[in-house]
This record gives structure tokens, C-alpha cells and sequence, in this order.
């Protein structure tokens, strides 16, 4: 498996835009619409307490709000929240079928789901916790768009299409590292319980959804954590890394990274086009060897362009685009599968992580 990178691109977070990043979010803010829980546990009970938590903590500040004489004097209330009190909760959607450690799903599944939100007058919460990096470590971080949507969780890959996308639509953001102290704090407060402390396990539940749960009550995201220097380096998962365009020419051949999908063994890759350019393809009748060159035993599946799986025949290989948009609006991710087979399987793909492979046009 490729290693995690850093960004080595010029980050979505631009120092310029800051002040009026801060600006621009703190207009558009009213109320939170969704919150977006989004979990790696493939546990109803375990996503529950994260939801429950939230709300808790939701209710309780956006409470306090309404009776400013008790709202603790060194917590600083958003600007926005000074004059929109939180009235409604957020609307829970849960997402806990993320693969244990599959950080390349666990970022593409965020960035899906924000593309498919859409833009509103009202701005999202994503709490996204994936392993590996949510309970150890002090990289927990808070990301706010200038659009107000707010992401917490680890900076451990996931964020990668988040970021890849905010580049490209010139979106700046700011970061904030979380301070497990200032939460902490803020839950004795809440709980009247001076002795606790955060246990070392489950975060996902005792600081990140506190996190968030505050923030959409109102409280400013610098109470609760340290804001870093931009350009701040969001962490990069490989599948975000280099997204680009399969070979057009027969003989061309370039590596791409693949990740599958643990349902139907379908693959979700990097490369992206234009429905326009499939269709040529598809009418130009082209097919694509795909190769796995690492592993005791070299695998090479050759899958023909097509639209749908009801053009193959059951048990062959296809190439297609899926429904999700690259960071391109005119583009969509392609997808590999095998029509009523798996994919995954025929090119002994992880399940827990993805993989580089290459792609040759060979027809």
C-alpha cells in the first residue's frame, strides 16, 4: 500500500482569504441543517452514542445560549450565534458502513456525501471517525469552510477529496486543532462532574462529537481548540492524490489507485472523464488492461468501456463511469466492476486498503 503523504499542492486553506473566510462564514451561518455521522464502527450502538452525545451537548449550549448568565465567561460565542439563537437540530444522518481502517472510503463516503448535500442556505456538521488516528495522537482537528460547513475529526486521510475539492473550487477554510483539555473542561461544566476525565478510548463519541455539538450551539470554534497557521497540511490519502485521466491512445499506460467496494466488490479508482469521452471510447470499441504488480501472483484483467452493466454479458469486466462527480464538475469517477461478479476478488484486492495499479489502453 502506498504511504500516506502530506500535501505537497498548494492547500485549499490560503492565508489571504482568512479574514474574509471568517467573514463570509459567519454570514452565511443560521442554523445547522444536517449533521453527518459518519463512522467506521459497523456498530447501531456505538454510531447512537455519537448521536446522542451530539444532541446532548447541542441542546445544552444552544440552552445556555438562551440564559447568557450562565454561559461560562471564557467560552466565546460565534458572532453569528449573538443574534441567531440555535432553534432547530440538526437532522441526523448516520453512516456506519465505512470498512474498519479503509481511510480511502472513509474520504471518498465524506466527499460524497457533501457533494450530494448540496449547497443551502443553511450549512452541514460532518463527524467523521475513522481509524487509524482518532484515539491517539493530538491531530483532531476542526475544519470550517467559508461556506459555514464544519468537519471534525482525525486529520488522518480522510479529508484528502475534501481538500483535493477546495482547492479546486478556490473554497478556503480555516483549521483548528482540538485541545482535549478546553473539551474536557467544557464537559464538567456540562456534566456538574469536577473529577471527570476524557476516557483514551472512543473519541469519536467524548471529544469529537462534543466538538461539534458545541460549535453548532454556537460556540466559536477557537474555544475549543488551537487555530494552526494556514496553509494548514491537511493530511492527503493516496486516492486523492493524483486524480486523473485514463489512457485515450492504444499503448498509453499510467498508474492510477484503486479501492473496493466491500458490498459488491466493485472498485472505486482516481481517474475520472466526461461522459462525452466515454462514449467515444465505448464507441471506438476500447478495452483496458488492468494490472496488479504487486502480490505473490501478478494479475492482469482486461475490461472493455461500456454505460451500464446490463451491456456485458454475466462474468465480464467493465469500465464505466459511477455516479459520484470528480472534483471536475464535468467529470465523474470511473468505476471497475464485473457484471453479477466481484471485481475486488479477480484482482485479489484489500479490503481494508487500497492499491496502485496501472492501466493500459490495449484496443
Amino acid at each position: 500500500m502506498p504511504e500516506k503523504k502530506t500535501a505537497a499542492k498548494k492547500p485549499a486553506a490560503k492565508t489571504k482569504a482568512k479574514t474574509a473566510s471568517k467573514q463570509a462564514s459567519e454570514a452565511k451561518i443560521r442554523h445547522y441543517h444536517n449533521c453527518v455521522i459518519m463512522t467506521d464502527f459497523n456498530c447501531g450502538t456505538a454510531n447512537a452514542q455519537v448521536e446522542m452525545r451530539f444532541k446532548n451537548v447541542y441542546m445544552y449550549t444552544a440552552g445556555m445560549l438562551d440564559e447568557s448568565k450562565h454561559f461560562p465567561k471564557d467560552l466565546k460565542i460565534s458572532e453569528w450565534a449573538k443574534t441567531e439563537r440555535p432553534k432547530l437540530v440538526p437532522s441526523i444522518i448516520n453512516i456506519m458502513d465505512i470498512p474498519f481502517g479503509n481511510i480511502d472510503s472513509a474520504a471518498f463516503s465524506l466527499y460524497t456525501c457533501y457533494r450530494a448535500l448540496g449547497k443551502s442556505t443553511r450549512p452541514n456538521v460532518f463527524i467523521h471517525v475513522t481509524d487509524p488516528g482518532v484515539g491517539f495522537g493530538d491531530d483532531r482537528c476542526i475544519l470550517i469552510t467559508d461556506e459555514g460547513n464544519v468537519f471534525v475529526g482525525p486529520n488522518n486521510g480522510s479529508l484528502g477529496m475534501m481538500a483535493a475539492y477546495f482547492h479546486s473550487r478556490d473554497i478556503a477554510y480555516d483549521m483548528y486543532r482540538i485541545d482535549k483539555e478546553k473539551v474536557q473542561k467544557q464537559e464538567r461544566i456540562r456534566m456538574q462532574q469536577d473529577g471527570y476525565i476524557i476516557p483514551s478510548t472512543f473519541h469519536g463519541r467524548d471529544i469529537m462529537a462534543v466538538a461539534a455539538g458545541m460549535i453548532a450551539g454556537g460556540v466559536a470554534p477557537e474555544a475549543l481548540g488551537t487555530e494552526e497557521a494556514n496553509p494548514y497540511p491537511v493530511m492527503i490519502n493516496p486516492f486523492a492524490g493524483d486524480i486523473t485521466m485514463p489512457p485515450l491512445r492504444p499503448g498509453d499506460k499510467v498508474p492510477f489507485y484503486v479501492y473496493r467496494d466491500n458490498t459488491y466488490g466493485n472498485l472505486k479508482t482516481n481517474l475520472s472523464c466526461s461522459p462525452e469521452t466515454l462514449t467515444a471510447l465505448i464507441k471506438d470499441n476500447a478495452v483496458y488492461k488492468i494490472t496488479k504488480p504487486k502480490g505473490f501472483i501478478k494479475r492482469s484483467i482486461q475490461f472493455k468501456a461500456n454505460h451500464v452493466f446490463a451491456d456485458m454479458t454475466p462474468g465480464h469486466p467493465l469500465l464505466y463511469l459511477g455516479s459520484t462527480f470528480s472534483p471536475n464538475w464535468d467529470e465523474r469517477f470511473i468505476e471497475l466492476a464485473v457484471n453479477l461478479g466481484n471485481a475486488g476478488d479477480r484482482l485479489d484486492i484489500d479490503h481494508m486498503h487500497g492499491e496502485m495499479l496501472t492501466i493500459e489502453r490495449v484496443q
